[in-house]
């Protein structure tokens, strides 16, 4: 299955809130629906928490696409140029997978995240050939390495990441799961560089500290609270940006985390790496709907953010 399960018309029209006098952006794209013409920005659902339940986590990433998409539709629409070349491309078909894996064993579930990869891999294949620019709302980082792995296939060379995250993801092969998709990216040789930034020691095991020293192709920075990071500046080599929402403080996630950069920061930080060197894909994952403090908490953090992403993508 490579196709992406499209929004209907009619289900943009149901989920917009209409006001007289206001244009949402659900009322925008309902009336763009029948386009043909392809948009630079291309929303990707990826509604699975799979990787993450192989990583042992807490389930509920799987929501997050849904609240996203609910609260953008009505967002309002002022013409701005991200708006104009934004679409929502669909949701890859995963819905199968995420059943069959309620009632799945742990080596079933790493199983099906290698499933899941080869998924999102046909769904952003066909995106970067016409020339877009995913951003991908997970689901739970797992789907870094398919992203990576499509990202490398259309540059013919090793590709850069930044990952906005208090954890590195750089866990043990041991059967695919959220936690280790940067891993199988470095042994596969896909990757050219990999700076995580908001990292906590907390969360980071010695091993995984002493080989981000020993690998030149590593590099992190810990959280500081109005600290200046340093930003790769490799211009010549795409790379990916990565967002997980642990990385913020109380936020509903998989891995929710006290500590950390505020909404705010996670914003400015965003708004840095993308002026520096824009992204050729920007992946965004592990928020909870499951978890949050209030309805709409997670949907409305999420759809700024990405408006946030596509307005320093076309300012």
């Amino acid at each position: 299955m490579n196709s992406l399960i499209r929004l209907s018309r009619k289900r943009i029209q149901e989920l917009t809130h209409s006001r007289s006098g206001e244009v949402k952006m659900g009322n925008y794209l309902a009336e763009v629906a029948d386009s043909v013409t392809e948009k630079k920005l291309q929303l990707v659902c990826v509604s699975e928490d799979i990787g993450v339940r192989a990583n042992l986590g807490r389930p509920g990433a799987a929501l997050a696409p849904d609240e996203l998409i609910a609260s953008l539709l009505n967002m309002q629409y002022n013409g701005h140029a991200w708006q104009e070349d934004f679409e929502i491309a669909g949701w890859v078909d995963v819905h199968e997978l995420q059943q069959q894996s309620q009632s799945a064993g742990l080596d079933e579930l790493r199983h099906l995240t290698r499933e899941v990869d080869e998924r999102v891999v046909n769904a952003l294949t066909p995106i970067y050939k016409s020339g877009g620019t995913p951003i991908i709302i997970g689901g739970g980082h797992n789907n870094a390495y398919p992203a990576i792995k499509t990202l490398y296939k259309h540059s013919e060379r090793p590709v850069g990441v930044i990952n906005i995250d208090a954890h590195t993801d750089l866990r043990a092969m041991e059967g695919r799961h959220s936690g280790n998709g940067f891993s199988y990216a470095l042994d596969e040789g896909l990757l050219a560089y990999y700076s995580v930034i908001g990292l906590s020691p907390n969360f980071t095991p010695t091993t995984i500290l002493e080989q981000i020293e020993n690998d030149d192709r590593l590099s992190a920075q810990l959280y500081r609270s109005h600290q200046a990071y340093e930003l790769p500046t490799e211009g010549d080599i795409p790379y990916g940006l990565e967002i997980d929402m642990d990385v913020v403080a109380d936020f509903p996630s998989s891995a929710q985390n006290p500590c950390g950069m505020s909404l705010q920061e996670l914003f400015q930080l965003v708004e840095s790496v993308i002026t520096i060197h824009k992204p050729s894909y920007v992946h965004i994952c592990e928020a909870s709907p499951a978890h949050e403090l209030y309805a709409g908490q997670v949907g409305k953090a999420l759809s700024g953010l990405v408006a946030h992403v596509a307005r320093c993508l076309f300012p």
